[in-house]
């Protein structure tokens, strides 16, 4: 089976939300109730989105496994600087939560897979892909990690309004949040460890007041149009 990488994944989330998007016209909200599912296409959307989601938890996961194994080596390394080493094991402890976490709402999404009667992803096919060429330092491994939290995050808010059940939406924008408070951490210890600065600026902690851009509704700016951070350390 070929496993589509993360970026076809977030790709074909937007069509899935377009395709949504009809059902979803004016009452889209997280409190409203329950939309019917009319027919089984309504019902094979639906969990094909979640079903979709779960892949992009699943795969999560598997890149914080890998990055933990390269951050493990770099920490236990007797022959790097102890700087480096002290900063492997902060951005390890780091991973390790964040990998909990992934676990967690992969967990939580292969339940709500499963209950609307569908197959739930297996994680074997679900696997990261480092980008081509990619060097594991520290300060790449921590890149890498923001820019697809960040990515995930977007992925989920896309596909948030046009899921039937607010239950559904309602894990889904309770997981898109957690994504982004990852991002904004690993965006900030790249600061500390990769690229300090000299000192803490309360201006650009958070980047972004939205996941998305609410330009068009009177609001400001989205966290997907920040540029990648570029892991070529």
């Amino acid at each position: 089976m070929k496993t589509p990488n993360r970026r076809q994944l977030l790709l074909g989330l937007s069509t899935l939300a377009a395709s949504s998007a009809l059902t979803a016209c004016g009452d889209g909200s997280l409190r409203d109730p329950d939309r019917p599912f009319n027919n089984a296409l309504d019902l094979a959307r639906e969990a094909s989105i979640l079903n979709t989601l779960l892949a992009l938890a699943l795969e999560a996961v598997d890149g914080y496994t890998q990055g933990l194994e390269s951050l493990a080596r770099l920490r236990d390394d007797p022959t790097r600087a102890s700087e480096e080493r002290d900063a492997a094991g902060l951005a390890h402890d780091v991973a390790t939560a964040f990998q909990r976490h992934h676990a967690d709402h992969a967990e939580l999404l292969t339940k709500v897979v499963r209950a609307l009667g569908s197959t739930p992803l297996r994680a074997e096919d679900a696997r990261f892909k480092s980008p081509s060429g990619f060097s594991p330092s520290v300060g790449n491994l921590l890149k890498l990690g923001a820019n697809e939290e960040r990515r995930a995050a977007i992925g989920f808010n896309v596909v948030v309004q046009g899921l039937a059940r607010a239950e559904h939406r309602f894990i889904a924008a309770s997981i898109e949040g957690n994504l982004a408070q990852h991002y904004v951490v690993l965006e900030a210890l790249v600061g500390a460890l990769v690229a300090p600065t000299p000192g803490f600026d309360p201006a650009t902690a958070v980047t972004q007041a939205y996941v998305a851009s609410t330009a068009d509704v009177g609001g400001g700016p989205g966290l997907q149009e920040l540029p990648d951070l570029a892991v070529d350390d």
